[in-house]
């Protein structure tokens, strides 16, 4: 078996090239960190990130030291915890989406600094509907250390997705992101789309229909669930100007521990970047 997946391996080095860079990323709504048990601990959660062995995630449902968990900065915090266990440098990108217990909330990016150099970053407020407060995107530029540039994307869409001006606030939320990335370069976008590809689920299909029909690839599993409470995959890494972005494996990561740490499962891509 180990000799079947490292022949495997080595054809796909073989068809990309061997330029190609390794980038292992992920997309996680870690609820605040709090967990299916209703206990809240970050520790877990910098657990569950720590085995997945990636170098860039987009988080989502993340405290940006507010009353809530004790004005703990969480992205930061959790990233802390990843340089301290591994002995490599994490750095944090905040996204937040609203003002909230006298702190904010939203979203986060984290990276292993030592294998990303970031080249910008921007946060992107997205529509508030009725009664969800506004949403927020993160839209990062890095370049690897093979001088690969490319863009990185987190963010959590609305559930409340109504239709205003013949379009859903979701679909608006889309284009207000897309207006802001460079649409020559690989972006790579990762989020709680509070959407579903499968017809079946009934659950916001014209969002994923929106991404398919304007280039976007997916990259995450369609088959499984990223929430324990609905048979629904509603987490997803998606690629655009994806040439040289090649998938060499992708999971929803289910273990005793992601089905107790938060109330989705983490989504994980391995790429390898050609030149």
């Amino acid at each position: 078996m180990k000799l079947h997946h490292l022949s495997g391996f080595i054809a796909l080095l073989s068809s990309v090239g061997l330029s190609a860079a390794p980038l292992n990323v992920a997309t996680y709504n870690i609820h605040h960190g709090a967990g299916e048990d209703e206990v809240l601990d970050l520790q877990r959660i910098t657990n569950v990130l720590n085995k997945l062995d990636v170098d860039l995630v987009g988080l989502q449902e993340v405290d940006i030291a507010n009353g809530r968990t004790g004005f703990v900065s969480q992205g930061k915090y959790i990233a802390q915890q990843l340089q301290n266990a591994q002995n490599t440098p994490w750095k944090t990108l905040n996204a937040a989406a609203i003002e909230f217990e006298n702190g904010e909330y939203g979203n986060a990016i984290i990276y292993k600094s030592d294998v990303l150099t970031l080249n910008d970053y921007k946060v992107v407020r997205l529509p508030d509907p009725d009664g969800d407060g506004q949403r927020s995107a993160g839209v990062a530029t890095f370049t690897d250390k093979d001088g690969i540039t490319f863009q990185f994307v987190a963010s959590h869409l609305t559930h409340k997705n109504k239709t205003e001006n013949g379009s859903t606030i979701q679909l608006t939320s889309l284009k207000m992101v897309e207006d802001n990335l460079d649409s020559k370069i690989p972006t790579i976008f990762v989020a709680d789309f509070n959407a579903s590809i499968r017809k079946e689920d009934n659950h916001n299909l014209d969002t994923m229909e929106y991404l398919i029909k304007n280039n976007w690839r997916i990259d995450s599993p369609l088959e499984g669930a990223s929430i324990p409470d609905e048979p629904w995959i509603i987490d997803y890494v998606v690629s655009k100007n994806h040439d040289k972005l090649k998938v060499s494996s992708a999971q929803i990561v289910l273990d005793d521990l992601t089905k107790v740490a938060s109330d989705h499962f983490p989504v994980k891509v391995n790429y390898l970047l050609e030149k």
